[in-house]
């Protein structure tokens, strides 16, 4: 097990070992400087040290902790605020991996300190999903050092970092955790204020990520290993966004400046920044020739023209823009523009009935109601009170819907159900009781003779019990190819936010479009919150987060019943694009959760 960690009080005294779970108390009572290793270490550290006398020429495997982006101020002897100084430059280039990494949509799973004489962002190492080997140490060196090429190269492998909280013997100042707003926006001096005593109430981030920055790393030399990314044709940076960092990385010139400055403050201004965020970084990037020639007259005019008084932006065709692009940019593919004649064979598919789709007037134990389709391409959102058997109408429903193949047959739909209540066995019991119309107990006692004579029925869905981000989708719809996708529900899905709201915006926008690129129907199942939960009957916005879902549903059906042990329920169709009417009551077997018998 990797819980072993290097504490250094004094350079001349390496190869303290001890447990991680200790360091926060060796923080707490430190009594000056205070050092950790940047990697973590296994049992064989301890026989290493024993050996040889010193932690040196290790040769072990080492595992990643945290990475540390170290911008460093120890050259600065000024301490003024001022462009010139290294400790300037330290504060620009942290800056600029602030924005790196909002660009990178990486919003959680890293925290940025004053070191005391210069900047660290640490990087939670599970956005990389680094794996350990002896020779970690240079595949993070190759992977930081080409994506943030603005850090300094620390990433050897004894090398050790400040502790948070504990002084800087030279400037007599505290490394200090800082807010992402103070760091962008504080200047050196109102930071090292801040710096003249610990933080010990601080609330860090520590967010479980995901591996948004997997496919970044760099494994040299490695035996089965993705290859080394290949830059593109213009500029140095590569990603989403290439042309901004590459704009940010060049020399300021007369002749160019100032039409960078106008699309650097644009891409600011979509991003969401404040004017202050956006002059703080133009100012960066200008340098030491920022206080010469009205150089801040300049760039207050072009903030306020850009964020006042224009409401376009720079798009992809401007030159400028492709001067500095990178073909590594998502968005220097071409756009998918659907021409009259390519709208006209898609609709035409649909009015010939090529596309799956299926209707639940045709299925037979619903017998009575009026034509009701759900079709390709369609986000489907069926809400209602928590423990009322939504999951079991969805099972139903795919259980027994059909559609019209190229061969004039009707044939079940490949289903893929998220479920992320339920185990997949108990999923598949569930199938097996609404299938025989028996309860639990019944199939418990013949399962040997049911998996066999229901399989056919069954087989064409698959179940996955573990938490996913919607933007997962495109792959797994790609390895497995269904054409259902069920989500129950999506309050449990993995998120970027943490906010209710922003999260199921988050989630229904990446799911909308997904339906329609990936052509597949999606039914995703929402609780209501408890509000509506009490009320007499459920309306279009009764759903938690119900404003992104009523805006990208195509369909809004409403689950209702009276109580957990009612023996009917009633759906009813608040929002449906194609103008179509749902409002009937089905019977419910609570034994079976077999649903049918329209009242």
């Amino acid at each position: 097990m990797a819980n072993y960690i290097e504490i250094v009080r004094r350079f001349n005294e390496r190869g303290k070992i001890y447990p991680t779970d200790e360091l926060d108390n060796l923080i707490k009572t430190a009594n000056g400087e205070l050092y950790r290793s940047l990697y973590l270490y296994d049992e064989t550290i301890k026989d290493h040290i024993q050996e040889s006398g010193s932690i040196a020429n290790y040769p072990g495997i080492v595992y990643p902790d945290r990475i540390v982006l170290d911008f460093d101020g120890d050259d600065d002897a000024s301490g003024n605020n001022d462009i010139s100084g290294t400790q300037s430059r330290a504060l620009r280039n942290m800056r600029f991996v602030l924005v790196q990494l909002d660009d990178l949509s990486i919003y959680d799973g890293f925290n940025v300190f004053f070191s005391g004489r210069g900047f660290h962002i640490e990087l939670d190492s599970r956005l990389f999903n680094f794996t350990p080997t002896p020779n970690l140490h240079k595949v993070v060196a190759n992977t930081i050092n080409k994506l943030f090429p603005e850090a300094d190269n620390i990433f050897d492998k004894p090398r050790i970092y400040r502790c948070q909280n504990t002084i800087n013997n030279k400037s007599k100042l505290y490394k200090i955790p800082l807010l992402v707003s103070e760091a962008q926006s504080l200047s050196l001096n109102e930071i090292k204020e801040l710096a003249k005593s610990p933080r010990w109430d601080f609330e860090y981030d520590r967010t479980v990520v995901e591996p948004k920055l997997k496919e970044y790393v760099i494994y040299e030399k490695t035996p089965g290993s993705p290859p080394k990314p290949k830059s593109g044709p213009k500029g140095k940076s590569t990603g989403k966004f290439a042309c901004i960092h590459n704009m940010y990385e060049s020399t300021p010139e007369h002749g160019s400046r100032h039409d960078i400055i106008m699309r650097l403050v644009s891409h600011f201004k979509r991003q969401g920044y404040s004017k202050t965020m956006a002059f703080n970084l133009v100012k960066s990037w200008i340098g030491n020739q920022f206080d010469n020639n009205g150089r801040q007259e300049e760039v207050t005019r072009i903030i306020k023209e850009i964020y006042d008084d224009w409401d376009g932006y720079y798009t992809c065709e401007d030159p400028i823009m492709q001067r500095f692009c990178n073909s590594s940019c998502p968005y220097y593919k071409d756009i998918d523009i659907h021409d009259y004649d390519r709208m006209d064979t898609e609709l035409t598919k649909r009015y010939e009935k090529k596309l799956f789709g299926f209707d639940l007037a045709d299925i037979p134990e619903w017998k009575g109601l009026n034509p009701y389709r759900i079709e390709q391409n369609e986000l489907v959102s069926i809400h209602g009170a928590t423990g009322m058997g939504k999951s079991a109408f969805v099972q139903n429903l795919i259980i027994r819907a059909r559609y019209q193949n190229k061969e004039n047959e009707m044939t079940r739909l490949d289903t893929l159900y998220f479920s992320f209540e339920m185990p997949s066995y108990q999923v598949h019991r569930r199938n097996l009781q609404i299938v025989t119309g028996q309860d639990r107990k019944f199939v418990d006692r013949n399962y040997e003779h049911l998996r066999e004579n229901y399989k056919k029925k069954l087989d064409h869905i698959k179940v996955h019990s573990e938490a996913i981000y919607a933007n997962e989708l495109p792959g797994i719809i790609e390895m497995i190819n269904p054409q259902v996708i069920v989500l129950d529900h999506i309050g449990l899905m993995n998120s970027q936010y943490r906010d209710d709201y922003a999260k199921t915006s988050e989630i229904t926008q990446t799911l909308r479009q997904v339906s329609i690129k990936y052509d597949v129907i999606i039914i995703m199942i929402n609780q209501v919150s408890r509000e509506n939960a009490k009320g007499q009957s459920l309306g279009i916005y009764a759903g938690k987060g119900s404003g992104s879902i009523e805006n990208d549903s195509s369909k809004v059906i409403s689950f209702e019943r009276d109580s957990r042990t009612a023996k009917t329920i009633h759906l009813i169709s608040t929002k449906d694009r194609e103008g179509q009417s749902l409002n009937n009551i089905f019977n419910y077997n609570n034994q079976s959760l077999f649903i049918g018998g329209l009242t």
